[in-house]
């Protein structure tokens, strides 16, 4: 998707974005929500056994630099109001800064991974935001599926399917992160 060209204040917006991104403190904050994400799903005995593999990750400056100009002209053009976010809301307006993807083999699992991820995140200092996970979702037999399971559909316009659980960590500095099961 090709986006406008910025103005000058739309430009130094993001760049106060991004300095607040990659200032020192705020890495560290970031990478302990990540190293403590790692060590709750994988050091899980029973997600191990449920899932085939695990990513971490913080998210690159330069994808959140092209997620924050997006996010600025829809703003802006489409919905005809002021870039919404700023320094105060960046860590827990955009989800996906600390992420984590959980990857399994087989669609069924869901009925054994959801329920272990919503024990974790209970016992863990993570409140589960929404109360509950999204599936998104291409596929008319895989919403029935979701449905039956008691997960929350949303379709999804390309051929793509992932449960979203949006959490916050418990500081007193709050920061969110996105786990996505696929």
């Amino acid at each position: 998707m090709t986006i406008r060209a910025l103005t000058d204040v739309e430009k130094a917006l993001v760049e106060e974005l991004m300095s607040v991104y990659e200032d020192a403190g705020n890495q560290e904050l970031l990478k302990y929500l990540l190293n403590s994400l790692r060590s709750l799903l994988g050091e899980s005995r029973v997600l191990g056994k449920l899932a085939h593999s695990f990513k971490f990750r913080l998210k690159d400056p330069t994808s959140l630099r092209d997620k924050l100009r997006r996010q600025l002209v829809r703003d802006v053009d489409e919905f005809h109001i002021p870039f919404h976010l700023n320094r105060e809301n960046l860590f827990t307006e955009i989800n996906d800064l600390v992420g984590c993807r959980v990857l399994h083999l087989h669609t069924r699992q869901m009925q054994a991974i959801d329920p272990t991820l919503r024990k974790l995140f209970e016992d863990a200092p993570f409140q589960l935001l929404d109360g509950y996970p999204v599936a998104k979702l291409w596929d008319d037999e895989s919403r029935k599926y979701f449905g039956h399971i008691e997960i929350r559909t949303e379709s999804q316009p390309r051929m793509y399917s992932s449960v979203h659980y949006v959490i916050a960590s418990g500081s007193r500095f709050r920061l969110t992160a996105e786990v996505q099961v696929r």
